[in-house]
Parts: C-alpha cells; sequence; structure tokens
C-alpha cells in the first residue's frame, strides 16, 4: 500500500525540551492508525504539526505525495477532531456539519446533498435540526465526526476523541469509529492514552517514547512481539523479574512475562518455581492473581476461576517470556 503521509527527520522543541524526534514515519492509505504513549511522549506535538496547528523546528511532512511543512492549516486536506467537539452552539447541527462546505461556497443544493448522506451513514438524521446543547456527548462527538469527514480530507486526525465521554458510551463510540473508517476508506490518525482503545480500533500502532518513535507495528505484534523494554512495560500488562526467579542463567539483564503466559500448578514439576499467593482480584471471565516469587511481586492470569487463599504455596510454570539486555527485547524465550 502506498504511504499518504511521511514525516522525515521532523523535530519539535520548547527551549531545551525536545518534544517530538521522529526520524521517518510513514501512514498507510486507508488505514487507521493509533499514535500511543505516556504523558509527554510527543502525541499532540505529532497531531499538531501534522494538522498545521504547530509548525516543526526542522524536517518535512508530506501529505498526498506534496510537501506541506510550511502550509497554513486551512490549505492542508486535514479533517480534524477533538476531544471537546468545537461545536458551534448558536448553530443548528445542519449548519455545524455544512460549515467547511459553505466555507468552500458550493452551492446550496450540493450541501444539503452531502450533509443528508453523511448525517445518515453517522445516524444523526432526525437531529439536523437541533443545537449541540440538545445533544448527549456522543452525539456531540458524531456531529464533530460528520462535519470534519463532509469535506472528504485526505487525512482524518482525531485528538483523544472519545477522553470526555463515558464508559459505556466510549466503547459504543470506539466500535462505530472502527466501522465508519472501513465503510468510508478513510486514513485515520488518532491520539490517546487509552491503551484498550489503542489496542481495540487501530490498524497500526506508533508507540511513542521521549518525542520519538519507539516501534510501529499491528497491536497483535507489538502486543507478543515488542522490541524495547518500554514497549513491552506499556502495552499490557507486564512481569519484569530477575533472571534468577526462574532460575535462567544466560547472561540477560532480566525477563518479562506476561500474565497468561504462565500457569498456576498444584505440584511440583520439572522447570516450575514455587510462589506463594498475596491475594486474587476476580474480573469475571477471569481472575488475575497476584503471588510473591523469590521476594517479587507477579500477576498472572487463571480462566479457570480456581479459588485460592492468601499465604498458599503454589507452583509457577512459565510458558513464554521476553529476555532484556540494554533495553531491549533481544530474545523471546519459550520453555
Amino acid at each position: 500500500m502506498t504511504d499518504i503521509l511521511v514525516l522525515e527527520n521532523v523535530a519539535k522543541r520548547y527551549g531545551k525540551i525536545v518534544a517530538l524526534n521522529v526520524e521517518k514515519l510513514g501512514i498507510e492509505e486507508g488505514t487507521y492508525n493509533v499514535i500511543l504513549g505516556p504523558s509527554g511522549a510527543g502525541k499532540s506535538t505529532m497531531l499538531r504539526i501534522v494538522a498545521g496547528l504547530d509548525y516543526p523546528d526542522s524536517g518535512k511532512i508530506i501529505l498526498g505525495g506534496k510537501d506541506i511543512t510550511n502550509k497554513p492549516a486551512w490549505e492542508r486536506d486535514i479533517g480534524l477532531v477533538f476531544q471537546n467537539y468545537a461545536l458551534y452552539p448558536h448553530f443548528t447541527i445542519y449548519d455545524n456539519i455544512a460549515l467547511p462546505l459553505t466555507v468552500k461556497g458550493l452551492k446550496k443544493e450540493e450541501i444539503r446533498e452531502r450533509v443528508m448522506q453523511i448525517v445518515k451513514v453517522m445516524g444523526i438524521e432526525e437531529h439536523i435540526n437541533k443545537y449541540p446543547r440538545q445533544l448527549s456527548g456522543g452525539q456531540q462527538q458524531r456531529v464533530a465526526l460528520a462535519r470534519a469527514i463532509i469535506k472528504q480530507p485526505k487525512l482524518l486526525l482525531l485528538d483523544e476523541p472519545l477522553s470526555n465521554l463515558d464508559a459505556k458510551v466510549r466503547i459504543e463510540l470506539r466500535s462505530y469509529l472502527k466501522s465508519l473508517q472501513r465503510q468510508l476508506n478513510i486514513t485515520a490518525l488518532h491520539v490517546t492514552h487509552d491503551q484498550s482503545e489503542a489496542m481495540a480500533i487501530a490498524d497500526n500502532l506508533v508507540v511513542l517514547n521521549g518525542g520519538a518513535v519507539d516501534q510501529v507495528g499491528s497491536p497483535k505484534d507489538i502486543y507478543e512481539n515488542p522490541k524495547t523494554v518500554f514497549v513491552s512495560t506499556f502495552i499490557g500488562m507486564l512481569n519484569v523479574v530477575p533472571t534468577s526467579a526462574f532460575n535462567i542463567k544466560d547472561g540477560y539483564d532480566s525477563i518479562g512475562f506476561r500474565p497468561e503466559n504462565a500457569e498456576i500448578v498444584d505440584k511440583q514439576e520439572p522447570g516450575t518455581v514455587e510462589g506463594t499467593i498475596k491475594y486474587v482480584e476476580y474480573q469475571g471471565e477471569e481472575t488475575i492473581v497476584y503471588l510473591t516469587v523469590s521476594e517479587n511481586s507477579v500477576r498472572i492470569r487463571d480462566r479457570q476461576n480456581r479459588t485460592f487463599e492468601a499465604g498458599k504455596k503454589v507452583y509457577i510454570k512459565l510458558k513464554r517470556a521476553f529476555a532484556f539486555k540494554d533495553g531491549k527485547v533481544v530474545k523471546t524465550v519459550q520453555l
């Protein structure tokens, strides 16, 4: 597939602070991409630079084969959705959505046709004569999406678009976002700090750390095959313990394993180590068991929902682990 957006050696500094330093990043056309990272990682800085709300100190931004590095925001073929919706309260829903086409100077007949098409797709036809204050948060966010999409931009940017919604609506709308992107073949770049949101909707994750890209890949690839200690610990649960805790003697700094990659067994077997139950968290389809292994705290998923008493001695069989050396994952150990 073709990269519709390319960032080359893009850097942004605020005094001595390096907010963004991206050597090379390509975004494929027609894909849903999520920028993920901790606070201060450079997520919003990247989005603002792509949108034209800020400019890089160096580097190039290529959109659809054209250099847009120094173009103002209104000259970029980009749609932008904010977390606070940014709707005009004195405009009806129809007028809010129609605004980008009105600014372009399109005829009223064409504007109406396109507005009616997009509100049907978004499922908000019955609300077009209402005002934003008369809609729920989820409905307002659909209006903001419709306004960004109606001008058919090359790229749709979403800055924490679901963060102001309650948990139930957030889950519903993230599924809707994914299906909408597929239906309209949009290229999306979505910023979030929510890992579950990112894993649920992304074709590709862009993991930022300290302004730089640590890893790019599908959610499955990044979860199962992280390249650095940061990525492995930031995406999903991970237990990091000394190699001595599981009698591994291959010169690694430490090992890390997902809670589902270890098993609790009642009897000692070859390759098992002893652990002590601390407490458990029942979560419906599974139980998260907290244990101590050689004075190290670890978590293990128990899909059988067995009952464990605090203080009980059990044995742990490790099935798969990442071996760490100098901040990188140097090997995946199958046990």
